[in-house]
């Protein structure tokens, strides 16, 4: 409810990182915020996000495997989960 509101108070705020809460909290996010805002999750759960619909991920694993993470990322953008 917190981030709800702080969002619509704040027409700026454009995404959402949820390192720490599981992918049903981050649906959850997702489900009750504007369609503007995006909803991200960590690297390790990337997958399961994917397939749950959510924006995407942030990880400091990029910093390690930068074309890695991007083909990833590219990947699911693309619908590529598999």
């Amino acid at each position: 409810d917190d981030v709800g509101a702080l969002c619509a108070r704040h027409s700026n705020i454009i995404g959402i990182h949820v390192q720490g809460m599981n992918t049903p909290f981050r649906i959850y996010l997702r489900d009750s915020l504007n369609s503007s805002v995006s909803v991200y999750g960590p690297a390790p759960t990337s997958l399961q996000d994917t397939l749950a619909g959510l924006d995407g991920f942030q990880s400091a694993e990029g910093n390690v495997y930068p074309e890695l993470m991007a083909s990833i990322a590219a990947a699911g953008a693309g619908g590529d989960v598999a």
